[in-house]
């Protein structure tokens, strides 16, 4: 029995032995597994197929009476091809009426402009150019020409007649001059008969009668010099006021036509925006595809029927661009999901083996937390983009309804597992640090 115990004892040991060392391969194993392997942290976007994934809807603003049909259901289109065409003969009147109003605008514009520089010709292209397949135009544009010229001679005219005016009043004050003067010169004669017959009358040489009809001449003269003086101060006066209109009747003319100028752009402006709405009315008869695909739904069946105003035409299905999935993350997981992030999209609406996750990117990440009124759960909104191609190598894209439910793998940062393992601890130990 002694010689068994030690035996016994030696292969206990080794058993021992063999079981620390596989306990601490085991532990070493793990330790350098936990160091090196890397996890992927992630976020859960679950959600919904959003309306930027879904048909796109063709309708008309104003509506109208179909004229033309160019397309039926199952046809391929491209983006901005003519799907129908509506009435136009509306449309075409109302841009017809604003364009010939305001060409004619425009003429008077460019005669008034020319007036106000002074020029000798009209630029009239601005009007002719707007003027397209007005017949009665080139009568306007003529008539606005012989206004023009009318107007311009009616200045020169009136300057004219006043300058002769006032070369009439200073004439007509030169003489009077010529007259007071001469009339000063008789009455200065008078005065030296006047005295040679008072000394003749002293010595009773001359009779008083004589020295009356001379005083009576004096008088007239001296009432014919006021009356000369009156009229030169009046004449005076006129020709200041006809100088005086002399020099504002260019200034005057311009002036005029400056105001007359800009009331008319005024208009023109005006009538451009009534223009642009009126031509956008017209272009809006021919409806075309919002986006490259397929059509849908033709609701557009009869040449002659009307079209309501915002009443569905029919649905394009795009087959470009991406599908976009919307969706809420959890506050959890926030800390992982960021715009331009690689995503794993499962489309829960189709069995796995017929449709396998399809990769996305991560477009929209919401900065705000909302909360859902129902459930009083918090959560951010994202968006993911899933390429439409990819998505149509295994289904139908038309197939895809909005709101069908979606989930989205977004892939995070790596971490290896020691991180998983040790980061409760170190938060602990963080809390409790700071609560000391």
């Amino acid at each position: 029995m002694r010689s068994r115990s030690p035996r016994l004892a030696t292969r206990l040991r080794g058993v021992a032995i063999a079981g620390g060392v596989v306990i601490f391969g085991f532990m070493g194993g793990f330790a350098v597994w936990a160091s090196t392997a890397p996890l992927s942290a992630g976020a859960v976007v679950r959600g919904a197929v959003g309306p930027e994934a879904s048909r796109k809807s063709v309708s008309h603003l104003e509506g109208g009476i179909v004229s033309e049909i160019l397309v039926r259901d199952g046809d391929f289109v491209h983006k901005g091809q003519p799907l129908v065409t509506l009435e136009r003969t509306q449309a075409l009147a109302a841009v017809g009426q604003v364009r010939n109003t305001m060409s004619r605008r425009e003429a008077e514009a460019a005669r008034l402009a020319a007036q106000v520089a002074g020029a000798s010709e009209i630029d009239f292209s601005r009007a002719i150019a707007e003027a397209q397949g007005d017949p009665t135009f080139p009568d306007f544009v003529r008539g606005q020409q012989a206004l023009f010229e009318s107007s311009v001679k009616g200045l020169k005219e009136k300057q004219e007649l006043l300058r002769t005016q006032i070369e009439k009043l200073g004439a007509q004050i030169a003489g009077a001059n010529d007259k007071i003067a001469g009339s000063t010169e008789q009455r200065g004669l008078i005065d030296v008969q006047l005295d040679d017959i008072r000394a003749l009358m002293e010595k009773g040489l001359a009779r008083k009668p004589q020295m009356l009809e001379l005083q009576r001449r004096r008088s007239e003269l001296d009432t014919e010099i006021a009356a000369l003086k009156a009229d030169i101060k009046r004449a005076e006066i006129e020709k200041v006021e006809k100088r005086i209109t002399l020099d504002n009747a260019e200034t005057t003319f311009l002036n005029e036509a400056s105001t007359e100028l800009a009331k008319a752009r005024s208009e023109i402006a005006g009538m451009a925006a009534k223009l642009e709405a009126s031509a956008d009315i017209l272009t809006r008869t021919q409806v075309t595809a919002p986006e490259t695909g397929y059509v849908l739904n033709s609701q557009v069946k009869t040449v002659g029927g009307v079209v309501r105003p915002g009443v569905e035409l029919m649905q394009i299905v795009p087959t470009e661009g991406d599908l976009v999935i919307e969706g809420r993350v959890s506050p959890q997981d926030i800390r992982n999901i960021e715009t331009g992030q690689p995503a794993r999209v499962s489309f829960t609406t189709f069995p796995m083996r017929d449709m396998p996750m399809i990769p996305g990117r991560v477009i929209n990440v919401a900065a705000d937390a909302l909360k859902d009124e129902q459930t009083r759960e918090t959560y951010y909104t994202a968006k993911v983009a899933v390429d439409r191609a990819a998505f149509a190598a295994y289904a139908r894209v038309e197939d895809m309804k909005p709101g069908s439910p979606v989930e989205a793998y977004v892939e995070a940062r790596k971490r290896v597992a020691m991180e998983y393992f040790l980061e409760p601890v170190i938060h602990s130990f963080r809390r409790s640090f700071r609560e000391q």
